[in-house]
């Protein structure tokens, strides 16, 4: 008897999830979305985007109740013949991974499982994962495994998962036969690896990028340091000259994934990854050297000056707060006794938010926490202090 969904989405109506179901409603499939977020439930089944995508808000309504359903509970795993899991896997209070929402994830789909399922773990795991919740879910069923990591930008995951390669791997070749197939639909390439590979491969990718961000900061610092400015430095570098062609920007590396997958292989290495833990005390420590700058233009303390954060989320054009150093930021400069006002142009969720022209013609200083499209070249008073260490302000 054919399935009533071609596909449902554990963890769907998430940064990671909901694009993927949109993306797969797009090509004919049925796609059910479960969550446990009511709030995003209600915000989607009335047709709106819970948060920022490119592309979702017309894809969502084209397919909103007719391909596209939002399910209130899990036992529609029954009902499903492929099972995207792609909830999020944090780190705990040590910096370790956290298993345990996975674990008891697999222990509540268990009865409604059936052989015939395909799981697909869309989720960035620490390396071995898959191969144990295959062992787990296969003394129940017979069920296939497969693990095949999103890689994609986030805001432009509709896009980006309709172009970039896609990384198969199962714990059986029936599984990895099944993935391809599915993925066949998006037509792109397709790189086959064993689990554990594929596991590496996510990881690596993240760390590789956080670290070459922590790059770019250390030597941003000490060329703040030295009273230099570090765009002429960069400049001179990258001009014209095709072997620093990929170095980055320095600027706040935040975000749900590049920290949190950095320290992730730490954990896997029994904290002898000493590349990614360096750079997690670059990066996180950026923030508190932009506020130990702000003091020194502003004389020396803090104290009772009125300061503004520009952008409160984690990147440039995004809504989305998790894990971004503006809070932090935001943290520091309160424990330093600074009057303080933050602006987004695109963050809704923070009562504490006012107006950007408010921020800029109250504060005495400024830190830029997002280099968002509206402060580029922005026009700050001359006697205000401002720390920007993305460069996008006339001031940067």
């Amino acid at each position: 008897m054919p399935s009533k969904y071609d596909v449902l989405v554990i963890g769907g109506l998430g940064h990671i999830g909901l694009p993927l179901g949109l993306v797969f409603a797009d090509q004919g499939l049925q796609v059910a979305l479960y969550d446990i977020n009511l709030e995003f439930r209600e915000i989607v089944r009335s047709g709106k985007m819970p948060f920022h995508e490119d592309g979702a808000d017309e894809l969502l309504a084209k397919y909103n109740g007719k391909n596209l359903h939002v399910v209130d509970d899990i036992s529609a795993i029954r009902d499903a013949e492929t099972l995207f899991i792609t909830i999020g896997t944090p780190l705990d209070g040590y910096l370790n991974p956290r298993i345990e929402p996975l674990l008891k994830l697999i222990d509540a789909m268990k009865p409604h499982l059936r052989d015939e399922h395909l799981i697909i773990l869309r989720s960035t795991v620490i390396p071995g994962t898959t191969d144990l919740l295959s062992d787990i879910v296969g003394k129940s069923v017979k069920a296939d495994v497969s693990f095949c990591p999103e890689r994609v930008v986030q805001g432009k995951m509709i896009q980006e998962m309709e172009t970039l390669p896609q990384i198969i791997s199962g714990c059986t070749p029936s599984a990895v036969k099944r993935a391809r197939a599915l993925f066949d639909l998006l037509g792109v390439k397709q790189i086959e690896t064993r689990p554990k590979e594929a596991e590496f491969a996510k990881l690596y990718c993240n760390a590789w990028r956080y670290i070459t961000f922590a790059a770019a900061n250390q030597f941003y610092m000490l060329a703040e340091q030295e009273g230099l400015d570090f765009g002429r430095i960069q400049h001179a570098m990258t001009h014209e000259y095709a072997r620093m062609r990929d170095f980055p920007s320095p600027g706040f590396a935040a975000g749900p994934c590049l920290m949190k997958d950095t320290m992730q292989l730490a954990a896997f290495a029994r904290r002898s990854f000493e590349m990614g833990q360096a750079a997690m005390f670059v990066n996180e420590g950026l923030a508190a050297f932009a506020v130990d700058k702000l003091a020194e233009k502003c004389g020396g303390s803090l104290v009772g000056k009125r300061v503004g954060i520009l952008g409160m989320s984690f990147k440039s054009g995004s809504d989305d707060i998790r894990d971004s150093l503006s809070y932090k930021l935001r943290k520091l400069l309160r424990g330093h006794g600074a009057d303080l006002r933050c602006t987004d142009e695109y963050v809704m969720v923070d009562p504490e938010l006012v107006p950007l022209e408010e921020v800029t013609q109250w504060a005495e200083g400024i830190i830029v926490g997002t280099p968002h499209p509206a402060y580029r070249d922005l026009k700050i008073p001359e006697d205000t202090a401002v720390v920007d260490v993305w460069g996008i302000t006339d001031k940067g």
